[in-house]
């Protein structure tokens, strides 16, 4: 597909993590203008309160994009740049709703990311909410409530573009992608609570998923292999599917 003038390329906008933003690393994603990437942040915390409890030493991180990652997160800028971000679509994953969120004593919210570690916050300032409980659906349900009335606010609702990603058990090559398959069918059971959660908060239109017999891990995937680490016609298909979905809100 030919690249359209960067002036005219799609502006595209990421809530989630690498399984969507591993998909515009690829050459034939230089169709879209990626403006934005949020990963490694929890909706629940993205859209929390900020807590006055943490004085974080963010120069113990040493990586700059890992620093910001954290600071974004603890000050809640993400959503503060989405207000004024234009974009013509927002792609949604919940891939990283598998890291805790960290609950202070003043209601304020973090993503204890291996990012966020670095700060060697004492655990005792916190109460960690652990992935795929309960507790954690409704932190994230409540978080998605909350980003919905912000894109309402700005008119953006139908951007919202869900990427219905889920883990695998294996690798193109036969391999498992983890010692514990029990651990990607928990995982699974939970996401597909929330997606079919947030399709009844949307229009049909707004989801893009592959085939599950076309989902596979790749073992030679860049960042290793990983039950989230897919092949590169997986990415591919998302792409073409956002193309798709882009025609029609056009």
């Amino acid at each position: 597909m030919t690249s359209p003038a960067p002036d005219a390329a799609p502006r595209i906008a990421i809530l989630g993590s690498c399984v969507t933003r591993d998909a515009f690393d690829h050459e034939d994603a230089r169709r879209f203008k990626l403006v934005s990437s949020v990963e490694r942040t929890a909706l629940g915390s993205f859209m929390g309160r900020r807590t006055q409890v943490l004085q974080p030493d963010y120069d113990k991180i040493t990586s700059d994009a890992q620093r910001r990652t954290v600071q974004d997160d603890i000050a809640k800028q993400g959503r503060l740049r989405l207000r004024k971000l234009r974009f013509d679509a927002l792609v949604v994953d919940l891939i990283d709703e598998r890291l805790p969120v960290a609950r202070f004593a003043d209601g304020g919210t973090a993503t204890v990311s291996s990012e966020f570690r670095q700060l060697s916050t004492p655990i005792s300032q916190y109460t960690k909410v652990l992935p795929y409980t309960e507790q954690a659906f409704d932190r994230w349900r409540a978080g998605w409530t909350s980003l919905l009335d912000l894109l309402d606010q700005i008119g953006a609702r139908h951007k919202v573009v869900v990427h219905r990603a889920h883990w695998v058990v294996r690798a193109t090559d036969g391999r498992a992608s983890v010692d514990d398959p029990e651990t990607v069918y928990a995982a699974n059971r939970w996401l597909n609570d929330a997606y079919e959660h947030m399709a009844n908060t949307l229009e049909p239109h707004q989801a893009i998923e592959v085939p599950t017999r076309r989902v596979l891990a790749d073992p030679q995937h860049p960042h290793g292999l990983a039950p989230f680490h897919y092949t590169a016609e997986y990415y591919a298909e998302i792409l073409r599917q956002l193309d798709v979905f882009l025609e029609r809100t056009r």
